[in-house]
């Protein structure tokens, strides 16, 4: 079975339309909880969208009702262009069928915008079930139909749906286990023997269950075939083909990676500072977190030192544009913390050591010290500086050689 995912949106105003559309930040609903293949679309999706229209798009999980409560948001939002919602078969065409009156209309509350993404749904099944193929499946439903339960996202969604065509087509009876969400789905994974899902949402929590638990493979051998690889990584494979604007940054997964390192460190501050200016009439502060590996070669710090160069230089420029509406925009460079982040650079401990031993102070910043900067920052104390990037290290960044 075939899923397709679109994005759809209320039907344009004459003035969304005029040559000032955006001149805020969009939503884009999905009616679905995070972590699951409607969510890494759309966080997928959000990204160059906002970089071509050059406003935020912010993506909102609004779950519930099998996709229900959230579509039906979007269709009750104002006319405007600045809600879209990430549509499916799910919610646009199943949901005819499945509901006798649904809260709105798919084809006259919602106008297509285009093709986001294409994926197909595999069988995972648990590694402590005997049968080894869908044929041994199939037929242990149709003998012990009380033996098998199959899980989904929830009553209504695709899993939902293809699953219970697959039975029927198998003239088997398999007990169905609805979920809020297909992560609520794979965190009670001991419970249910099978499940049906996108390929997206399926290979990397697979990976994730097998590695933690050891017992999940897939009922799908060409499915199998791509494990390793991250959810996002295969969205933007899959969303490639009918999103053009996509095309740049999944080519192949060094440049997403590095993309992706840009957008989380550097990028996402000028996105969350253009949304929030408008909230500050008062003026305000934003304030970010960079590292010293922005101006020196830190090893295994990789690309992460170019994102962080460029985050210094864009709080910067953003004190410059945002500093006549009374905003002011500073990075505070902390020495290294053990954060869940900074355990997956190699070398770590090493580094916090020869930091400590170089350090005028002696020591290793603590994690309350760079709060208590960074609301100093935020505060009256700190109203004449913008700009600038502030040291939390110990005096480390004064030592030469």
């Amino acid at each position: 079975m075939r899923v397709v995912a679109a994005a759809a949106l209320l039907a344009l105003a004459a003035s969304a339309i005029a040559q000032t559309f955006p001149s805020k930040p969009l939503r884009l609903i999905v009616p679905q909880p995070p972590g699951g293949g409607f969510d890494m679309v759309a966080r997928t999706v959000a990204e160059p969208f906002a970089a071509q229209l050059g406003q935020p798009v912010v993506v909102e999980n609004r779950p519930g009702g099998g996709t229900l409560i959230g579509t039906d948001l979007v269709a009750k939002s104002d006319a405007d262009g600045y809600t879209l919602l990430l549509g499916a078969s799910a919610n646009l065409a199943l949901s005819n069928g499945l509901y006798r009156k649904l809260p709105y209309d798919p084809k006259a509350d919602f106008v297509p915008v285009g093709l986001a993404a294409t994926f197909s749904y595999t069988l995972v099944a648990r590694n402590d079930l005997p049968q080894r193929t869908l044929a041994d499946i199939v037929g242990l439903a149709r003998t012990s139909p009380a033996k098998l339960t199959y899980a989904s996202a929830g009553n209504g969604t695709g899993q939902h749906i293809c699953g219970a065509l697959l039975w029927h087509l198998a003239g088997a009876s398999v007990t169905h286990i609805p979920y809020k969400g297909a992560q609520a789905a794979y965190q009670d994974a001991r419970q249910t023997k099978l499940w049906l899902e996108s390929v997206v949402d399926a290979i990397p929590q697979a990976v994730m269950v097998t590695d933690s638990l050891g017992f999940v493979r897939f009922a799908n051998p060409s499915a199998q075939r791509l494990t390793g690889r991250s959810s996002r990584e295969l969205v933007g494979q899959q969303i490639e083909k009918g999103m053009p604007i996509l095309r740049a940054v999944s080519r192949t997964h060094k440049p997403l990676s590095f993309r992706i390192a840009l957008d989380v460190s550097c990028y996402s501050l000028i996105a969350v500072s253009r949304g929030a200016a408008p909230l500050m009439s008062d003026g305000g502060s934003v304030v970010t977190l960079t590292y010293y590996g922005a101006e020196r070669v830190v090893p295994h710090y990789n690309v992460m030192g170019v994102a962080k160069a460029a985050l210094e230089c864009s709080v910067r420029y953003l004190a410059y544009d945002l500093g006549k509406q009374k905003v002011r925009v500073n990075a505070i460079s902390a020495g290294p913390i053990k954060t869940l982040a900074a355990r997956g650079i190699s070398g770590l401990s090493d580094m916090m050591k020869a930091h400590a031993e170089r350090a005028p102070l002696q020591r290793n910043v603590d994690v309350n010290e760079v709060a208590e900067t960074a609301v100093f920052l935020s505060s009256d104390g700190g109203a004449g500086i913008t700009g600038e990037t502030i040291y939390v290290d110990c005096g480390y960044n004064i030592m030469g050689i």
